[in-house]
């Protein structure tokens, strides 16, 4: 486009701004909560610290917040949030494993059926089991297949007499009559050959009763493993100290020898230089782990005996034929197997809460024996402190814990107006921190009172004699909440109580959603929960009433009556009842609020811009807007203007402009009285 002075002989537009500008409602409804994420159970890329994250919905809390693990809160802020539907949340995690989170591993022993891990925080849930591991032990039936039994006649023919048995079977007796004659005394064998001894106590020229059994008689115990594994330079480990070697094989099925080609020692496979594996070569090894117990008849009243009645060899039992167990016998077998990785619910329940942890003793095997000494590796956070919420500003300009929000506007365009700190607000320095933040970017921050409050000392703390410090405050801005709430765990599969702001600002964002910002976030179903802490009387005409007297004093709480569920009660901020100004009221602090911030943004672009212009445009867009929030009821009146007796000329030639704005906002119907009268004159009319 040719500037103005530069010729130019054609036809051009030239476009003429209108004046007037779009005033963007900014997102009332988003949530801030600042709290504890287990992000190491996440994928490297998600695990974000210290910066504000966009939650939109299940799956984004997934993703960045990880699974509901008691001790941390974020995952269970987005829980409250999806519980109401309600709208997004800017979190901010400050939980940094690298600081925060211990490992450890700790060997201890059942007493009777449970034990207690070490790092937990009284009343409050720290352990993540990672493993627990310990010898398992088992019981089971089984019968022998493989062995079959023959008795057969035989004559000691010759000097000194033998007589044969099929290749390869195993004696069992020699017998004539009631008389059993005895190894080496009477007779010896060689191969399957018997021979008579001459002097014994068989004749010569004997007919005897021979019984031998051919095959053999064994059960494989089913705790066998098997693993490819890589070479670490020539060894192979199992990871089993304790494992005992039976095969191992190349992945093509070549089958190696012991000591030609590995040597074996504490679970590790060694290969040997010169023998058939090649360098480098991934290897198939099974081991077995078993240790036989007890073996002992079905009925249990029979034992036998090791060597005599069987034998043990990598986890296979063999029958003696000699022995008691009769052929092809059936037995029951008590072994254990070392170092096995437990299974929750089959094995063992944790209470995450307590770090106890119970072992089954219910079902078809106990693996855990009462009193069994374990290995327990695990996860506990060490405590969050105060100072990771509140945050700062690094020398680098970054900034963490509450502080962090800050950046929101820039780097997604809009910032939370609903924040929260659940599980530390109910600390005065995380209180007071929060205030700072919502005061500067004019939020609302919804506080705690600390777990067991009673409704008295809840009242006394809105004084400066009460054990609440946080309540001692009269910010417009912030809304204390009481008493904490019960709902339900989906973690521990079992109700727990949580802090009443996690759910109050999930109820006021859907309360933005679903009616307007301007709508009061008193006397809304508070969705997900089940109880309270404390339960309150509540009588809705009773100024005595603790409801009552709580919401009297500024207090946010829960009015419960039949058929009612819990709904939330009290439209009042901290800044009542030291002012009874409309600007207390919740929703009214929250529509001007929301009206500023939309009308200082949308008014951004008549900066440097010519004051006559500005003078006109100004006035034109916010009367717009005015009025369009007029007819969606969010105001009763509003109103600009330029004055120009507020405007001399020394001002205006600092490029300062001064506005008359004037607003009259909705509130709430907060009490409605019936004013009765008895006319009896009516009565006159009734016969008419």
């Amino acid at each position: 486009m040719a500037a103005i002075g530069e010729f130019i002989r054609g036809v051009q537009f030239v476009e003429i701004p209108t004046g007037l500008v779009p005033v963007q409602i900014t997102r009332t409804s988003t949530i801030g909560y600042v709290g504890t994420a287990p992000i190491h159970k996440l994928a490297e890329a998600d695990r974000k610290i210290n910066e504000p994250v966009l939650i939109a919905n299940d799956r984004d809390a997934a993703r960045y917040l990880g699974p509901a693990i008691p001790g941390y809160s974020l995952p269970y802020d987005a829980k409250a949030r999806d519980d109401f539907g309600g709208g997004l949340i800017i979190a901010i995690n400050v939980f940094d494993p690298a600081i925060h989170l211990n490992v450890a591993t700790q060997t201890t022993a059942f007493t009777g059926d449970t034990l207690t891990l070490t790092g937990t925080k009284p009343g409050e849930a720290n352990i993540d089991l990672i493993s627990l591991e310990g010898t398992a032990n088992y019981s089971g039936s089984f019968r022998f297949k493989g062995a079959d039994r023959d008795t057969v006649s035989r004559t000691f023919a010759g000097t000194p007499g033998t007589i044969t048995i099929p290749t390869g079977a195993t004696l069992v007796s020699i017998k004539s009559g009631n008389t059993v004659y005895e190894l080496t005394t009477d007779y010896t064998i060689a191969g399957s050959t018997i021979t008579r001894v001459d002097g014994g106590g068989i004749a010569a020229n004997a007919t005897v009763s021979v019984t031998y059994e051919e095959g053999v008689d064994s059960i494989t115990l089913p705790r066998r493993v098997t693993k490819v594994l890589a070479p670490t330079a020539n060894t192979y480990d199992t990871g089993e100290p304790t494992a005992e070697i039976l095969s191992v094989e190349g992945l093509n099925g070549t089958v190696y020898t012991l000591t030609t080609d590995y040597t074996v020692a504490a679970g590790v496979v060694t290969r040997v230089g010169g023998g058939a594996i090649p360098s480098g070569a991934r290897l198939r090894v099974t081991y077995s782990k078993v240790e036989v117990g007890t073996v002992t008849s079905l009925d249990g009243f029979t034992t036998y005996a090791e060597t005599a009645d069987f034998t043990v060899e990598s986890g296979v039992i063999t029958r003696v034929p000699t022995g008691g167990i009769p052929v092809n016998g059936a037995i029951r077998v008590a072994y254990s197997e070392q170092n096995v990785v437990f299974e929750e619910s089959r094995d063992y329940e944790i209470n995450p809460i307590t770090g106890t942890i119970t072992r089954v003793t219910t079902g078809l095997q106990q693996r855990i024996a009462s009193g069994a000494t374990v290995t327990a590796s695990y996860e506990y956070p060490s405590e969050v402190t105060s100072a990771d919420i509140i945050g700062e500003t690094l020398e680098d300009g970054s900034r963490t814990g509450i502080q962090a929000w800050l950046g929101s506007t820039q780097r997604l365009g809009f910032q939370p107006m609903l924040v929260a700190a659940p599980g530390w607000s109910d600390r005065i320095e995380v209180a007071q921190a929060l205030e700072n933040f919502v005061e500067r970017t004019r939020a609302v921050a919804a506080i705690d009172a600390p777990m067991g409050l009673t409704p008295q000392e809840a009242l006394e703390s809105r004084g400066a004699a009460g054990p609440a410090e946080n309540f001692f405050t009269s910010s417009k801005r912030i809304v204390p909440c009481y008493p904490h709430v019960e709902t339900f765990d989906v973690a521990t599969n079992k109700p727990r109580l949580e802090p009443y702001s996690r759910r109050w600002v999930a109820m006021a964002s859907v309360t933005d959603l679903r009616f307007g910002y301007w709508y009061s976030p008193s006397n809304k179903e508070l969705n997900g929960v089940q109880g309270m802490e404390r339960l309150l009387t509540s009588i809705h005409n009773d100024p005595n009433s603790e409801v009552n007297l709580l919401t009297g004093a500024g207090v946010a709480t829960i009015y419960r009556d039949y058929a009612t569920g819990f709904v939330s009660w009290g439209a009042y901020s901290a800044g009542y009842p030291a002012s009874a100004e409309i600007e207390n009221l919740i929703s009214v602090r929250r529509t001007l609020d929301v009206m500023q911030f939309a009308l200082e943004r949308a008014c951004l672009i008549y900066i440097d811009q010519p004051i006559n212009t500005v003078i006109v445009n100004v006035p034109a867009t916010v009367n717009a807007f005015l009025d369009s929030q007029v007819a969606l009821g969010a105001i009763v009146w509003g109103r600009c203007s330029y004055d120009r007796r507020k405007n001399p000329p020394t001002e205006l030639a600092k490029e300062i402009l001064r506005f008359d704005y004037e607003v009259t906002p909705m509130p709430g119907a907060q009490r409605i009285i019936f004013e009765q009268r008895v006319d009896i004159t009516r009565l006159s009319t009734l016969g008419a």
